[in-house]
């Protein structure tokens, strides 16, 4: 992973996608529970509170998605293909109910579309660049259908470096999301 996140002449951004010709769905979290682990990434479908700061590199099928810092207090997400990820608590909390020691995810709505076009990259909506591969979802970033459909809408007459998207493994999203 690169260490800047400024946008290269490989990154997709959803200027790209628009102009592409891209149509956007609406799309649910599927209803899935996790279980709250000691350690990170020990078990598929877990979660473990950070107390130290540590790097988290996300994998699936051995290649490298993206990295990001987990800081304390954030989440260490294990997901369907035992790929890691990190959410901050507030993050957490607007998408997961936490009982105890399982988190089931609220079933939010996103509004994403697939990517078909050659292996590229993105920069997150964290600000860390992501593998993008056809197949592979793009997802706004924000559970507001409105506000989804006015970045899109904007994206349409300019090209703005803003990082409003992130990429779920196509196989991942199949597991996890479904379309409204």
């Amino acid at each position: 992973m690169s260490e800047s996140t400024s946008t290269t002449v490989s990154d997709i951004t959803l200027y790209d996608l628009v102009h592409q010709g891209c149509s956007f769905s609406t799309i649910q979290k599927k209803q899935i529970t996790y279980h709250k682990t000691e350690t990170p990434g020990s078990t598929r479908l877990s979660f473990f509170e950070v107390i130290d700061e540590c790097d988290v590199t996300t994998l699936i099928n051995g290649v490298v998605e993206t990295t990001q810092k987990a800081k304390p207090n954030d989440y260490i997400i294990t997901g369907p293909a035992c790929e890691q990820y990190v959410l901050s608590k507030e993050k957490f909390n607007k998408n997961y109910d936490l009982d105890g020691d399982t988190a089931t995810t609220k079933q939010v709505i996103r509004f994403a579309t697939t990517y078909n076009g050659p292996d590229t990259t993105l920069v997150a909506s964290w600000g860390e660049r992501m593998v993008v591969n056809s197949g592979d979802a793009i997802v706004i970033d924000t559970a507001d259908i409105t506000e989804a459909r006015n970045m899109v809408a904007a994206a349409a007459t300019e090209h703005n470096p803003n990082h409003y998207t992130y990429r779920i493994e196509q196989s991942v999203f199949e597991e996890t999301y479904s379309l409204v």
